[in-house]
């Protein structure tokens, strides 16, 4: 059964292109599960995106797309994935924005149809390194759930060890290390020939808090369906009651 034309958490159907929500992690994780959209809407590209201005930002850039059989032409959107510090910086800096040593850093997500609302004539980015995952789609909510892990791991803003960089980066390993496990073959050419994980990290680390988290959520999401379902049944009988009655 189509879901077009229900309210989605990434899908602003009917806004005109340039349009652009931005919101916590965690925010577009509960979006998701309140639309009932966990398993409808997919990654099929990730970029490690870095910008060529002063600033050098580094980011994971993801087209998304949506999953419905009755769709001929499935809906997609595109979503920024970022960390920066939670004050606007001082001054810019070559390593990245930042106001001081360290602070609150503020990771989120940025959602929009335009693809070219991520980039200015100049503000440019460079592709690093991509992921195609056109023929094993990421659940967007899965790559949500591996950020958040990243942002609980170091929740603070550090020039030096938690900036944008080190953020865009975990993202990346927690990916292709879920992207090894799930496809064991291929997933270097998938990868644009990216190196693998080292044994002894804290991205492996990091990865075993996420598949716990992602369990979680997962037996989380099958209860509300569970649940719907039975109401479901419930009213239907209620209906069929009140019309024989």
């Amino acid at each position: 059964m189509s879901n077009t034309h229900a309210p989605s958490a990434v899908f602003f159907e009917g806004e005109p292109n340039g349009e652009i929500h931005a919101m916590p992690l965690s925010a577009c994780i509960s979006a998701l599960v309140a639309a009932r959209e966990t398993d409808r809407v997919n990654v099929v590209r990730l970029e490690h995106i870095k910008y060529t201005n002063n600033w050098l930002h580094e980011a994971i850039l993801v087209e998304l797309q949506e999953v419905d059989p009755d769709v001929a032409v499935p809906r997609k959107a595109y979503a920024l994935i970022d960390r920066d510090a939670d004050r606007p910086p001082a001054k810019k800096t070559c390593f990245s924005s930042s106001p001081s040593f360290s602070s609150k850093a503020r990771d989120g997500v940025k959602l929009s149809r335009d693809k070219d609302i991520f980039t200015t004539s100049s503000d440019q980015y460079e592709i690093r390194r991509y992921i195609d995952f056109a023929t094993h789609p990421l659940p967007f909510v899965k790559l949500l759930v591996a950020a958040s892990i990243v942002t609980d791991t170091k929740p603070n803003y550090n020039l030096i060890t938690a900036q944008c960089y080190w953020y865009a980066e975990s993202v990346w390993d927690l990916v292709l290390l879920h992207l090894q496990k799930v496809w064991s073959d291929g997933w270097e050419k998938a990868a644009d020939g990216s190196l693998g994980v080292p044994a002894r990290s804290l991205a492996r680390e990091m990865f075993a808090k996420f598949e716990g988290a992602w369990t979680k959520l997962e037996t989380e999401i099958k209860k509300r369906r569970q649940v719907s379902s039975e109401l479901f049944i419930i009213a239907g009988y209620s209906t069929s009651y009140l019309v024989f009655t």
